[in-house]
């Protein structure tokens, strides 16, 4: 009798397992669906009221916004997520305090620095869009999200799904409202949407600051752990800049302002094609990592195929309907840019794989082993987006995005494979 009620019990708990994950899991998918309709909505007021050459400057400056990011975070965010579940829960606060203490110091810090730096690349290589204000107003975000991103990472890992929702969906309607006034009644241009998104991260990153840490201070251990964790992660970060941004500062020397305007239309459109992909693999994140920590592999693989699967079916859907979605969005205003998006759609996938791979391989401790595969890739990918826009102009780079990634899922898998293999060897001997 106790046999069978134990059975029920642990039946019922299953049971209310699930659906508190199916709960959680909605509310993710809802924050996606909201925010990223805001987003689709507000797409063709946007496009009615910039121009190909602010299209040209949003994206030339934003594609350096990744680069700058991991130079300003010491990769202190993916320090906190691989250890969450190896921290004791009364340590866990004291490590937090120390990772947003650095986070704000020594991020601005280095965020002054990568200003001195960009503004003399920018003077070297000669970049026909002016320094000041783009650069300034592009960046500074850039810093502030690192907090913003801090906070959605605490919510994932703490399962607080609706706290989540809330201060997602607070932050998209924040920028909508900016860009409403700054882009389409003021019609600031392209300044204008830098300052709606300058506005909101600040007030989002400063807000961040207050909920997640009891005072300023720093554990010279925690700190020295997570820098020596999170550099190779950083300078892989940084060179995955190479990978899939350095396109845009190859193109701009092309001085077509006009397609360029077109190709960024693109690869904003497509953006939201990895938003759905972010989101999956955010709401997945604590799986993963929880599963890389008690050596799951089966789960961990049932993970990483699911999230591949559901990320392939939007990017197919809107490569089929392509024409239609860029002529609603664009206001029809930039259906040129249709072929380019097709193109860019694709890269989706192999981007997706790369990166649950990357997270795998850090997860089971060998970030210096992405490092090398982040070096080699990027070393091929220069040479090979330089060869495809010599002969093939735009559209070598669209089609450079896809074959790079892939071929860096390739190498960072061939890894992985190998090492789960060696590993399981080494248990049967």
């Amino acid at each position: 009798m106790t046999i069978i009620y134990l059975e029920i019990k642990s039946i019922f708990s299953r049971i209310k397992s699930l659906s508190y994950q199916l709960k959680n899991l909605s509310l993710y998918l809802m924050a996606a669906i909201v925010t990223s309709s805001i987003s689709v909505l507000m797409n063709p007021f946007l496009a009615a009221n910039l121009s190909p050459k602010d299209y040209a400057i949003i994206g030339y400056f934003t594609s350096f916004s990744s680069l700058i990011s991991f130079i300003i975070s010491f990769s202190f965010l993916t320090y906190y997520s691989n250890n969450y579940f190896k921290i004791k829960e009364d340590e866990r606060q004291i490590v937090l305090n120390t990772l947003i203490t650095a986070q704000v110091f020594l991020g601005f810090a280095s965020l002054l620095f990568a200003f001195v730096g960009f503004y003399f690349y920018m003077h070297l290589a000669k970049v026909n869009f002016p320094f000041f204000p783009f650069a300034i107003l592009c960046f500074i975000p850039v810093f502030f999200n690192c907090l913003y991103n801090f906070l959605l990472v605490e919510k994932r890992m703490k399962r607080q799904a609706l706290s989540f929702f809330k201060i997602t969906i607070l932050n998209t309607i924040l920028i909508a409202l900016f860009a409403i006034l700054f882009v389409v009644i003021l019609k600031k241009g392209a300044i204008g949407r830098f300052w709606s998104l300058l506005l909101p991260a600040v007030g989002m990153g400063i807000f961040s600051i207050f909920k997640l840490i009891s005072k300023f201070q720093y554990n010279w251990k925690i700190l020295r752990d997570a820098i020596f964790f999170g550099w190779p992660i950083s300078l892989s970060a940084i060179l995955y800049y190479f990978l899939s941004g350095i396109d845009r500062a190859m193109l701009e020397k092309l001085h077509d302002t006009t397609t360029f305007g077109y190709y960024n239309v693109a690869i904003q459109i497509t953006y939201y094609l990895f938003n759905f992909y972010a989101v999956i693999d955010q709401t997945f994140q604590p799986d993963i990592y929880q599963a890389i920590a008690e050596n799951k592999r089966m789960k961990l693989l049932k993970i990483v195929s699911g999230i591949i699967v559901l990320n392939a079916v939007p990017v197919l859907l809107f490569i089929l309907f392509a024409n239609p979605i860029i002529n609603i969005l664009t206001y029809g205003k930039y259906i040129e840019s249709t072929d380019f998006a097709k193109i860019l759609a694709i890269q989706t996938i192999p981007m997706s794989f790369s990166f649950l791979i990357s997270n795998v391989i850090v997860g089971f401790g060998y970030p210096k082993v992405e490092l090398v595969n982040r070096i080699v890739g990027a070393s091929m990918s220069i040479l090979l987006y330089r060869f495809l826009i010599g002969k093939y102009g735009f559209y070598g780079a669209a089609w450079g995005h896809s074959i790079v990634l892939a071929m860096m899922a390739s190498i960072s898998a061939i890894f992985i494979i190998y090492k789960l293999l060696s590993s399981k060897r080494k248990l049967m001997l």
